[in-house]
């Protein structure tokens, strides 16, 4: 197995679904050499970061798209992306909660 780079990746997902006036909780998923070190831009009011996990918590806004600008960073470089917060009923929730068998076939 091939270790991960030391730059900073982001690994996190483009869009994430979530319902208004709720708590929000999300891990900014990145590799690199620690320490790493997070930022964002945009952020809105009610949400903010840890910039030494990379979670962003609080309570989720109004209905609406709130595009924010993640960087991450260590000695031996950074990384950027954009990642769009969805708050209302336009989409599903993250994470969804897919098919399981066990519904279907219960113990057997």
């Amino acid at each position: 197995m091939t270790a991960p780079a030391a730059t900073p990746a982001i690994h996190s997902p483009g869009v994430i679904g979530w319902n208004p006036s709720t708590p929000f909780v999300h891990a900014i998923a990145a590799t690199g050499t620690a320490p790493l070190a997070y930022s964002v831009t945009g952020l809105p009011t009610g949400l903010s970061l840890d910039a030494s996990t990379g979670i962003i918590s609080g309570m989720m806004p109004a209905a609406g798209s709130y595009p924010v600008m993640v960087t991450v960073s260590n000695a031996m470089g950074k990384a950027t992306s954009t990642l769009t917060l969805t708050s209302g009923s336009t989409m599903a929730l993250t994470p969804p909660m897919g098919w399981n068998s066990y519904d279907s076939y219960g113990g057997t």
